[in-house]
């Protein structure tokens, strides 16, 4: 990972194996767009989350020259009581995001 990546731990513990998921992660999109300048990954736990079905968000904020762009995943989606399957998501959903600004770009270009 050549992307500068802060990974923030809210109303949990620090993990080592989430911030390595991220870090898989953040790779994957260097491979898309290879202009990332750094990268801030919030991982939130709802208060109380030792209570099952409560979900996890996910915030991503990443910089690339002239722009920046923000996702979150839906702390609503069932499915986000794993924490992996939250960080799946907002990621996919930011690889979505930097391919579309990658089309529009090179749209532009020729």
């Amino acid at each position: 990972m050549r992307t500068p990546c802060q990974v923030v731990f809210h109303g949990m513990d620090h993990s080592d194996a989430v911030e390595t998921r991220i870090s898989e992660e953040i790779e994957k999109l260097e491979r898309l767009n290879d202009r990332l300048t750094d990268c801030r990954v919030t991982v939130e736990s709802p208060h109380h989350h030792h209570s099952k079905g409560a979900p996890y968000n996910i915030s991503i904020n990443i910089n690339v020259p002239g722009d920046t762009f923000v996702v979150s995943s839906g702390a609503t989606d069932p499915s986000h009581d794993d924490v992996y399957i939250a960080v799946r998501d907002a990621f996919a959903a930011m690889s979505r995001r930097l391919k579309d600004f990658g089309d529009r770009k090179a749209a532009h270009r020729g």
